[in-house]
C-alpha cells in the first residue's frame, strides 16, 4: 500500500533563469514484510539557465531522508552447555573447597550424553532512519532543426553509510527493488549521454549511453557459494548501459478510443562488473507498450 503527497514550486529568477523547488512525503506498507514499512521525504531543487544558442544549463541537489516505521522482532539464542549447570553452580564446602553444591546434586540428574541446549529471547527494534544526497549538473543543446543532445552527470553520497539488505532470502521468497537494493545501498557516480531525434509522423528516436559505478555501504563482496571474497572488500559494481526507444503517434479513425495511442518500442544491452560473482553479467531487453492518455 502506498500514499504520499507531493508540492512543487517554480519561479524566474530573470527570464533566463527559472528555479524548480520539490517537496515530496510518500509512505509505503508492506502486507508480508511489515519491518521494512517506511515513510520518506524528499527536498529537490533545481536551477535551470537560459542561453541564446539554445543551450540549457543545469544543476540540481536533492536530499532524501527515509524512516521506517515498524518494529522488527529479532530472535537471540544463548548456547548453555553442562558445564554451565553443573560447574557454574557450584558452592564452596566449609574448608574452602568445591563441595557438592547444587551444581553436584544437578549432576546426577543429567542425562550422560547431555551436551547443552539453546535459549532464545525475542526482542523488538527498528531499522535506524537513512538518508542520501544526490547532487547533478548537466547540458541539453539543441544541435540541429529537431536533435537535441544532453550531456549529465549524477553522484549519490550516503552521509550514514547505512545499509539494510536481506541475506539468505532467495529471490523466490521476495523480489523488490525497494528490499533488496534501493539507491540508499550504496554511494555512485553516473554519467549519461543522450540523443534524441524528432522522426517524421509524429515519432522520436532517443539514444541513450550510461556509465555508472556503485560501491555499496557495509555490504560484502561473495562468491557463487555465498563466501566471502578473501580480500574482505565491500561490493563494488560498474556498470555500462546502452539503450535504444523508438515511439510514435498512432491514430485509429474507425474508433474513436484509439486516438493519439503512443507506440513504444525499447530495447538495450549492458556490462556490469562486479567483484561481486552474481552480480557479475551481461544483460538484454526488449519491450513494446503501448500508451493512451486522457
Amino acid at each position: 500500500t502506498t500514499g504520499g503527497v507531493y508540492g512543487s514550486f517554480k519561479y524566474y529568477l530573470r527570464d533566463d533563469l527559472m528555479m524548480l523547488a520539490r517537496y515530496n512525503l510518500v509512505g509505503k506498507k508492506f502486507k508480508e514484510f511489515d519491518e521494512f514499512n517506511f515513510a520518506e521525504q524528499v527536498f529537490d531543487i533545481r536551477v535551470n539557465h537560459f542561453l541564446p544558442s539554445r543551450t540549457t544549463l543545469s544543476v540540481n541537489a536533492a536530499y532524501y531522508n527515509k524512516s521506517y516505521t515498524s518494529d522488527v522482532e529479532t530472535l537471540d539464542s544463548t548456547f548453555v552447555s553442562a558445564e554451565d549447570i553443573t560447574g557454574g553452580m557450584g558452592m564452596m564446602g566449609p574448608f574452602g573447597g568445591r563441595g557438592r553444591g547444587m551444581g553436584g546434586r544437578l549432576e546426577g540428574f543429567l542425562p550422560e550424553d547431555f551436551e547443552g541446549f539453546y535459549r532464545y529471547d525475542v526482542r523488538a527494534e527498528r531499522f535506524a532512519s537513512t538518508s542520501q544526497l544526490r547532487l547533478g549538473a548537466s547540458v541539453a543543446q539543441n544541435v540541429a532543426e529537431g536533435t537535441g543532445l544532453m550531456l549529465a552527470y549524477t553522484a549519490r553520497i550516503n552521509p550514514h553509510s547505512r545499509n539494510r539488505y536481506l541475506t539468505n532470502l532467495g529471490e523466490s521468497v521476495i523480489n523488490n527493488e525497494e528490499l533488496f537494493d534501493d539507491h540508499y545501498s550504496y554511494n555512485g557516480h553516473e554519467a549519461k549521454v543522450q540523443l534524441r531525434q524528432m522522426l517524421p509522423g509524429k515519432s522520436m528516436l532517443t539514444l541513450l549511453f550510461t556509465a555508472r559505478s556503485r560501491k555499496y555501504s557495509g555490504r560484502p563482496a561473495y562468491d557463487l557459494y555465498g563466501f566471502a571474497i578473501a580480500s574482505g572488500a565491500s561490493r563494488l559494481d560498474k556498470a555500462i548501459l546502452f539503450t535504444a526507444q523508438y515511439s510514435r503517434s498512432v491514430t485509429a479513425g474507425w474508433l474513436g478510443a484509439l486516438e493519439s495511442l503512443d507506440v513504444v518500442l525499447q530495447g538495450g544491452a549492458g556490462r556490469n562488473s562486479s567483484n561481486d560473482e552474481y552480480y557479475d553479467y551481461k544483460s538484454a531487453w526488449f519491450s513494446l507498450g503501448v500508451e493512451k492518455g486522457f
